[in-house]
């Protein structure tokens, strides 16, 4: 539950701060990309890590939503996600 407290919190701030709903959720999975090391996006598996990580359960075509948000985003990261989780997969 704590967990849980603590990313809805970031979430609120990253709102607050004019991200839209979508948009609040980035930080976070920027964050789960580095700490899982993934090699390419699978949205379940990216799913059940999120949830696992921290509390908050996001089903499959919202989590697409988000992650296809982050696209631009992949290619100013640095080179750990130039052409290393460019690929959005399902099932």
């Amino acid at each position: 539950m704590k967990r849980a407290l603590s990313s809805f919190a970031i979430i609120k701030n990253s709102f607050d701060e004019g991200e839209d709903y979508i948009g609040a959720f980035v930080p976070l999975l920027i964050r789960l990309f580095f700490i899982k090391n993934y090699t390419s996006v699978v949205i379940e598996s990216i799913c059940k890590d999120f949830e696992a990580e921290y509390g908050i359960r996001i089903p499959l075509h919202p989590m697409e939503t988000i992650l296809n948000r982050m696209k631009p985003i992949w290619c100013h990261m640095s080179p750990w996600f130039s052409g290393k989780a460019a690929i959005i997969e399902t099932g």
